[in-house]
């Protein structure tokens, strides 16, 4: 079939329509349609029979529903089309019929964490209305699962309806009997340098220290994995599988252990039958705890249902994560997420303050690249972060803080900076003359990738975590096994287990901080040993007990 912008009609585009299915789609051909319907004329008038008709079919394609989502965008229809998702929303929370809440929350959450302008889908371009259509469905899915009647609610399958078959567990600890504790976690990379997920492993560790009777398992949730007419994002393949598998034997060698079917790709949360088997595989397990973790881990609609079922743990991975619902223990790392918790209204008997385990698993051979001290008299500050942070970091700074920067170096001409893990190098630089210049005099390196971290390190005399940031922890951990002093930002996630002596507010302390320590060689060696002290508080033995009161609340 061709249609030009003047034949194209509603009656053609509806034959189109039903063409289309998993066994024929073909996104080329289809894209070619796209590209017409944008740019006809009567697109406005409809643009919502066109969406009715793609959403009213529950079984049809997630590729053909965002290929046709497309369409605003290119029609400049972003506001109408957010308004227009969030009332289907809506309606579905009316009926009593939770597909539609569902199915959004799944395309958009898994659009912004994707990051869909990397792969030319224009559509995902409109963060803001995306995040704005997922809050809209997480109320209602909260609100259908805690308000409605489960007989009255009109699941689309049978795959939801054991989270209503009893109420949630209350029963007591009983130390004599085996205890099963769940993890469900989102999203996996096959990095076996992923902070998040060894926050899961170790956590996972300090349970079972002491505790024979426990029993962990492991459920991967597949829940912003995303199938689109470009191909297939966030899914889990052969090399995911391979390294969960492995990492997980070190916790758990049970075959049995590890939910297997998320290890085998494409399956996403509008396809029933996944949700269905993980969920009951999760009931066969009979947890006494189901413990989620926070971020990309997310798995926001498994929680929203297995929390009316079991008692839930919320184990964060960042202090910027704060859970609104469905949640009955927040396990807090540091006294500044505490606060936060506080503040936004978590009671503070369902907190349970407990370290972080700390586990430096950095390769610690020696390393052979090319030094970064120019002399003995230098003292080297060296900031490690990946994944762009370092430049999101600096294109918050402000021109007097440039300033400040450079103040530093007038101060004391010895000191060299060295930035590792930013790859775009030059967009840094040209942020700020002052930046290229101090580039120019040699006092700013930057190294996009290190070899052996810990072996690098060893070349330095201080690691400092740039205001703004709150990641890098495992840098800071190892830079502390190396006898370095660290510096970081009083608000980071690593703050936990560095001495408030290393700890500083804004710019202008840490400039201060850094420069004190380039002179005073008394609290250099002070922040050293504190700092040591303060890591070897947060070892799985140290640790092991204090989750154990956990696990009896």
């Amino acid at each position: 079939m061709e249609a030009s912008d003047e034949s194209l009609s509603l009656e053609m585009v509806f034959e189109l329509l039903c063409q289309l299915s998993l066994d024929n789609f073909d996104p080329i051909r289809f894209d070619d349609y796209l590209k017409s319907i944008a740019k006809h004329g009567e697109c406005r008038k409809f643009t919502q029979m066109l969406l009715m008709s793609i959403f009213s079919s529950w079984e049809e394609s997630v590729s053909t529903k965002l290929s046709i989502l497309a369409i605003l965008e290119g029609d400049g229809e972003k506001k109408r089309w957010v308004k227009f998702a969030c009332e289907l929303i809506e309606s579905g929370y009316q009926n009593s019929d939770l597909k539609w809440p569902l199915e959004m929350y799944s395309i958009c959450r898994g659009s912004i964490i994707i990051r869909g302008r990397r792969v030319g889908i224009p559509l995902f371009n409109h963060v803001r209305g995306l995040k704005k259509i997922r809050a809209k469905a997480e109320i209602v899915i909260d609100k259908m699962c805690v308000s409605h009647k489960p007989e009255k609610i009109n699941f689309y399958t049978p795959l939801l309806k054991w989270i209503f078959s009893k109420v949630k567990s209350e029963k007591a600890f009983e130390p004599e009997k085996k205890t099963t504790i769940v993890f469900v976690a989102s999203r996996p990379f096959p990095d076996q340098k992923n902070t998040h997920f060894n926050v899961l492993l170790n956590v996972a560790r300090a349970l079972t220290y002491e505790a024979p009777h426990i029993n962990v398992k492991l459920a991967l949730s597949p829940e912003d994995a995303l199938v689109t007419p470009w191909g297939n994002f966030g899914v889990y393949d052969k090399a995911r599988s391979r390294f969960h598998t492995e990492k997980w034997k070190q916790v758990n060698v049970n075959p049995g252990s590890i939910f297997p079917e998320a290890l085998h790709g494409g399956q996403v949360i509008c396809k029933k039958s996944y949700m269905e088997k993980m969920f009951n595989w999760i009931t066969k397990q009979e947890p006494t705890l189901v413990v989620f973790l926070s971020g990309v881990y997310e798995s926001y609609v498994a929680r929203a249902l297995i929390c009316l079922k079991y008692k839930t743990v919320f184990l964060p991975t960042s202090i910027k994560h704060i859970p609104k619902k469905n949640y009955d223990t927040v396990v807090s790392t540091k006294d500044a997420y505490y606060r936060k918790l506080r503040k936004s209204g978590v009671d503070d008997n369902r907190i349970f303050k407990v370290p972080v385990v700390v586990d430096v698993f950095h390769n610690t051979a020696v390393y052979e690249g090319e030094s970064v001290r120019g002399s003995e008299k230098q003292f080297i500050i060296c900031s490690v972060l990946g994944g762009g942070r370092l430049l999101q970091a600096f294109q918050k700074f402000t021109e007097s803080d440039f300033q400040t920067i450079q103040n530093m170096f007038q101060t004391n001409c010895n000191l060299r900076w060295v930035l590792v893990g930013e790859n775009k190098i030059d967009e840094l630089l040209s942020l700020s003359p002052i930046l290229m210049g101090l580039a120019n005099q040699g006092k700013l390196l930057c190294k996009p990738f290190v070899k052996n971290l810990r072996g690098f390190y060893r070349d330095l005399d201080c690691v400092f975590n740039v205001p703004g940031v709150t990641g890098g922890g495992q840098g800071i951990a190892a830079a502390i096994s190396e006898n370095l002093a660290v510096v970081t930002w009083e608000y980071s996630d690593c703050c936990s287990f560095v001495p408030v002596l290393g700890q500083y507010n804004n710019l202008g302390e840490a400039t201060e901080l850094l420069l004190k320590l380039s002179i005073d060689v008394e609290f250099y060696d002070a922040l050293k040993r504190r700092c040591i002290e303060s890591l070897s508080g947060h070892t799985i033995e140290k640790v092991a007990k204090q989750w154990q009161s956990i696990v009896e609340y």
